[in-house]
Formats: structure tokens, sequence, C-alpha cells
């Protein structure tokens, strides 16, 4: 009986110590995979922000331009008349 004890005993310490090393294996994975994530986000972020702000000086060069066009267009019309 006292054999089957420690048999059990032993049974229950080395099944404890491989889920603890497995759990803490996992974790590692998770913390690692969250990483990856934040820097993916990061830099997908900064990358769209960089492509937003191009296209908004884009645009305002744009409009600008059309307003200088604009102005010109209304100048020459002054000067016609």
């Amino acid at each position: 009986m006292l054999v089957l004890k420690t048999n059990t005993t032993l049974l229950y310490k080395d099944l404890f110590e491989w889920w603890n090393e497995e759990t803490e294996y996992i974790f590692r994975r998770i913390r690692k995979s969250a990483a990856l994530a934040r820097g993916y986000n990061r830099l997908s972020l900064e990358r769209l922000s960089e492509d937003q702000g191009a296209k908004y000086s884009t645009r305002v060069e744009q409009a600008a331009y059309s307003a200088l066009n604009r102005r010109r267009d209304q100048s020459c019309h002054l000067k016609a008349k």
C-alpha cells in the first residue's frame, strides 16, 4: 500500500510539474504573439497615418491650385471687361 501511495504521489508531482511547464510555455507564446501583434498594429497605424497625411497634403495642394486657378480666371474676366 505504501508503494502505491508513493507512486501516486510521484505521478501527481510529475504531472503537476509538467502542467506548470506547459502553461508557462503557453503563456510565453501568448505574450510573444501579443507583442508581435502590438508591433504590427503600431507599424500599420503609422503607415496608415502617413498615407492619410499624404492624401491630406495632396488634397490641400489641389485645393490651393484650384483656388489659384479660380482667382486667375476671375482676374482675366475682369481685365476682359
